[in-house]
């Protein structure tokens, strides 16, 4: 006979694990990470606090992001609520509201592995490598990013449905319905929960539909079945290779593993890869104990859902960065059931519990490298300037002379960053139109309209503004090929032209790392314009005839990490 935790000892681990998920996330430098999707949302929240409300809120849709210049905007009201709630700066309630996720998160696997082991032993390690997972880790280390609050929604959504199908309670049924309308605030990607029901039909199908008209061989039948409906989604999935492999390509980017042999081994074996290093070695285990889950003599809905749950992720599979914290929990649970057969075998316990500890150890390595990383970053406002005998940061000094002038940046972390730490007013497209007042209302509804993208690339759709200036675009384009492309008789050039006139003196953020480049979300580009701010001169050609022309420019401050120009344009 096993033994059995008690009452009190169940929950000192749980409580051990939550404080193993806050420690994970204690920062060793104080100051936000260098993200530019935490600084997006970062700066949505400080304009709520800022100015009372949000600007893009044009519709209720706009709640969701299904308007035009909106973003689903559960995640910048909490963290503005916080930091009203607290009078914390926004950046430390970012850092209170990652806290507070690891725990939810932590509460929620906790419950919802209950529904797959039943032994309490087993359910505190399926928590405890799932709480260690390092992408979820690394998402809510110090970061404003949707993408942690909506993995814990979803987790605690999907609890709440699969207990109310268990035990046919109408107000678990209701509470999974808010959270989903809570899910959807949070983030598009909660369109995903959709998956999770249709593993559930599956499941609930096979146990029962197909299973009691069978009397022999069940378990070759649900294999088979299972089989089946896998085949059936890879040959449907096979019509977007394609996108699939874009996805996976970008999804493993430099840190690729493997790069000779035939290409769908080769993006497959890398995609694993990356799932290893995002979920951590527990999925290695997980894939042994899928085929478990058949040899079981009594299979039901529960256990054959995390089949299923796999089979209906298989078309989405390469959008690792999502797909990977949401699977997590699932994966945990399958890798602790194989775990758990294997104990309840005498002659494989001694090997077991070795494997245990080496998957414990190997889990805590992981996030703690995965965020390693992170606290070496060099952060802008960590250097100063001396201006008339006072010491400034980097973002401090922009508010000295230089808050609410229009500016940009050769790299737009660097731009994200200061724009959220600073009241200078940084130049984007889509939603910063709305809350640097570029744009009215009227504009929006006036072009507004909807439309599409093919799937897998994005798996919802939404309203569209048609009539935004692409300034992120404008900026991309002066920076790479220099200030005589804002005066180019071209329709792009005449288009950029039109708008940088009413934008004429611009504070331009040079980061000293990257001189003459331009570094943007995904790549690094040579910089003609960040060269020509040193020369102040630029040249342009119409029609064969060539004029040099001069136009203001001059550095007024520079420190270990940036370089700040103001750049009077000739328009």
């Amino acid at each position: 006979m096993e033994p059995m935790f008690g009452r009190r000892t169940v929950l000192l681990l749980l409580a051990v694990l939550l404080l193993i998920s806050i420690g994970l996330r204690y920062p060793l430098v104080e100051h936000e990470r260098l993200q530019t999707d935490s600084y997006f949302i970062h700066g949505l929240a400080k304009s709520i606090s800022d100015d009372g409300r949000a600007e893009w809120t044009l519709s209720p849709l706009s709640y969701f992001g299904y308007y035009p210049l909106s973003y689903p905007s559960g995640t910048p009201f909490v963290i503005a609520e916080v930091s009203s709630l607290t009078g914390a700066s926004i950046e430390f309630s970012i850092l209170l509201v990652d806290m507070l996720l690891s725990m939810l998160f932590c509460l929620g696997v906790f419950v919802m592995a209950r529904s797959f082991v039943t032994q309490d032993r087993y359910v505190i390690l399926a928590t405890l490598f799932a709480i260690l997972a390092p992408r979820f880790v690394d998402t809510t280390y110090w970061d404003a990013s949707a993408r942690g609050p909506m993995v814990v929604l979803i987790i605690i959504t999907v609890f709440a449905f699969f207990r109310a199908a268990q035990m046919g309670q109408k107000n678990l049924r209701h509470l999974g319905l808010l959270l989903t309308l809570g899910c959807f605030v949070t983030h598009h990607m909660a369109i995903l929960l959709v998956l999770f029901g249709i593993a559930y039909v599956v499941a609930s199908f096979q146990v029962n539909f197909i299973l009691p008209r069978i009397t022999l061989r069940r378990r070759a039948w649900a294999a088979a079945f299972n089989g089946v409906v896998g085949l059936s989604i890879l040959l449907v999935a096979s019509r977007f290779y394609d996108q699939w492999k874009e996805l996976a390509i970008m999804g493993t980017g430099e840190t690729a593993l493997f790069s000779s042999g035939p290409e769908a081994v080769v993006i497959l074996l890398n995609v694993g890869v990356s799932y290893v290093h995002q979920m951590g070695f527990v999925i290695l285990v997980a894939l042994v104990g899928i085929p478990t889950i058949l040899k079981e003599s009594r299979l039901s809905a529960t256990s054959l859902f995390l089949i299923a749950l796999v089979l209906a992720f298989l078309p989405v599979l390469s959008r690792s960065i999502y797909i990977s914290m949401l699977l997590t929990p699932f994966v945990a649970v399958t890798c602790v059931y194989w775990i758990s057969k294997q104990f309840a075998r005498p002659s494989r316990k001694k090997a077991t519990a070795i494997l245990v500890v080496l998957l414990a150890v190997g889990s805590v390595i992981l996030p703690i490298w995965s965020v390693e990383r992170w606290n070496g970053v060099t952060y802008v406002g960590g250097y100063t300037v001396e201006v008339d005998s006072q010491v400034f940061s980097d973002a401090a000094y922009l508010n000295v002379d230089y808050a609410g002038r229009y500016a940009v940046s050769n790299a737009k972390a660097a731009g994200a960053e200061l724009a959220v730490a600073s009241d200078a007013v940084f130049l984007g497209s889509g939603i910063q139109l709305l809350i640097n007042g570029e744009i009215t209302i009227d504009d929006v509804k006036a072009n507004s309209s909807w439309t599409t993208s093919d799937f897998p690339t994005n798996l919802y759709s939404w309203f569209e503004y048609s009539g935004d200036p692409k300034v992120d675009y404008y900026v991309y384009l002066m920076m790479v090929q220099g200030i005589g492309f804002v005066v180019h008789q071209n329709d792009i050039g005449t288009e950029t032209g039109r708008y940088l006139a009413d934008h004429r003196n611009l504070l331009v953020v040079i980061d000293n790392d990257h001189p003459t480049s331009y570094v943007d979300g995904y790549s690094i580009h040579g910089s003609v314009f960040a060269s020509e701010l040193r020369s102040a001169t630029w040249t342009s050609s119409f029609s064969g005839y060539q004029k040099q022309n001069e136009w203001s420019s001059y550095l007024i401050y520079s420190s270990g990490q940036t370089s700040y120009y103001l750049a009077q344009l000739p328009l």
